[in-house]
């Protein structure tokens, strides 16, 4: 996500090629935007295939157009990370911990917060399931072995 803030804060088109985790989707979010173009991994043994994705960011305008607008409202939003991030130690400052920005999690108990309860439910149903299975197969081993045997006298 940092190389695709700083591809649209930059004003300049790019090609992304996602690799894995959130990539795909932010390229898409890109490429979705008229930022740029994703190019496939697997085809970046095909030269010919990437020369046409560089030159159509470089020769086509809406991608510069649309990047270039996109890095004026970035820059021109009102309300700055710092501006935020200043706010928010002058509100702790001035008005110390507050109950109600407290996380509801303080208050739990380590049984709850770690879903011990929950855990200790799932165990027990897999367990009693894998006891049954168990013991029937083992019955219907039973009743099919025995189908083949004669009793002797």
């Amino acid at each position: 996500m940092g190389s695709a803030q700083e591809t649209a804060a930059s004003g300049v088109p790019g090609i992304f090629i996602p690799i894995f985790g959130d990539q795909p989707r932010n390229a898409g979010m890109m490429a979705y935007n008229g930022l740029g173009i994703v190019f496939d991994k697997f085809e970046l043994h095909d030269h010919e295939k990437l020369a046409d994705a560089i030159r159509e960011i470089t020769e086509n305008p809406k991608y510069r157009e649309k990047a270039a607008l996109v890095s004026r409202m970035l820059a021109a939003a009102p309300f700055k990370a710092r501006e935020k991030l200043i706010k928010h130690v002058e509100f702790a400052a001035e008005f110390g911990s507050s109950p109600a920005l407290r996380p509801q999690s303080h208050d739990m108990y380590i049984v709850e917060y770690n879903n011990l309860d929950i855990l200790a439910v799932a165990f027990v149903v897999v367990s009693l399931f894998l006891y049954f299975s168990i013991n029937i197969s083992m019955r219907f081993k039973r009743r099919i072995m025995g189908l083949g045997k004669v009793k002797a006298e």
